[in-house]
């Protein structure tokens, strides 16, 4: 009985390290399974990055890249697009338009197609966009100025 015991105890030592690996894992690399659609009406901001990757901002947080297939020619340029959906959704076989903001139609430039939606992080949308991290030089020793 007291060997069965001392058995146990050894086994449980050796697998909860394991279970803790594994949750730390979760938290360093957050699930990054994209997503084909995002609900239109949680959409609260866009970003261009470049004529191929796409930024969605989502309310509640969320954010969201989407890389597409092929170029979009003067997306970047233009810094707008439109699209139109049939479906309170926006998904990946969905198509966008590049807006010409000095032109009277909204159907004046390519059509382009989307890719997936790729969760990311507040961090990594600010590397992508170009912005500098936004951190608090440390401060210097008392006695030093």
């Amino acid at each position: 009985m007291k060997r069965t015991w001392l058995s146990s105890c050894f086994l449980m030592l050796l697998i909860s390290p394991l279970g803790y690996a594994a949750d730390e894992d979760e938290e360093l690399y957050p699930d990054v399974t994209p997503e084909n659609c995002v609900t239109v009406s949680l959409i609260k901001q866009t970003e261009i990055i470049d004529d191929q990757n796409i930024i969605f901002r989502m309310r509640g947080g969320k954010i969201y890249r989407n890389h597409l297939p092929r170029k979009c020619f003067g997306l970047k340029r233009r810094e707008s697009f439109s699209y139109e959906v049939r479906t309170p959704q926006l998904c990946g076989v969905d198509i966008i338009r590049v807006v010409d903001p000095f032109r009277q139609s909204l159907d004046t430039g390519p059509s382009c197609g989307l890719g997936k939606f790729y969760p990311i992080s507040e961090a990594e949308a600010a590397f992508l966009m170009g912005d500098e991290p936004r951190v608090e030089p440390p401060e210097a020793p008392e006695g030093e100025e």
